[in-house]
């Protein structure tokens, strides 16, 4: 009788783990899969801000603005990691992130309205926008190859 009972326990418990681990293991992927998604974002956010800070500090003189990766445009090239531009030093920031998904659109003040030296007067605006096509990871193959943008802003004015 003593064996009967130990079988139906031990039989009850496979049962109620069975139950219980397909839910934990789902809530145990949202919480990674959320986590990576908030992980990219700050990425992105920080790489804007970081990018925009480059800016402001590149606009003395405003012909800066002109050299390779600081004018004006939409760029997927983030090849290399450069803090002396605006778009290396967003590359540097999204480092972790795979470089294809990644794209920065870099808007400054047109260099081309100022004298070659001249500084960049105060209360012109500068912007960067790092977007990135977030693919998840955990819920990949659920989502039928559905990608999201995410995008990271900054702006700033000249002092």
């Amino acid at each position: 009788m003593v064996a009967f009972r130990r079988r139906k326990s031990r039989a009850q418990g496979m049962i109620e783990f069975a139950l219980v681990v397909p839910l934990f293991l789902i809530v145990l992927f949202g919480i990674i899969e959320f986590s990576w998604a908030i992980f990219g974002y700050s990425i992105i956010q920080s790489a804007a801000n970081e990018g925009v800070r480059r800016a402001m500090v590149l606009n003395r003189p405003a012909s800066n603005y002109a050299l390779t990766g600081n004018a004006n445009g939409t760029s997927w090239a983030l090849t290399g990691c450069n803090r002396t531009t605006i778009l290396g030093t967003v590359a540097c920031s999204v480092l972790v992130l795979p470089p294809n998904r990644v794209s920065v659109d870099i808007t400054v003040p047109d260099p081309s309205n100022y004298t070659a030296g001249e500084n960049v007067p105060a209360g012109r605006t500068t912007t960067v926008k790092v977007k990135y096509v977030y693919a998840p990871l955990i819920a990949y193959p659920l989502n039928f190859g559905t990608n999201y943008m995410m995008t990271g802003f900054a702006t700033a004015q000249t002092q």
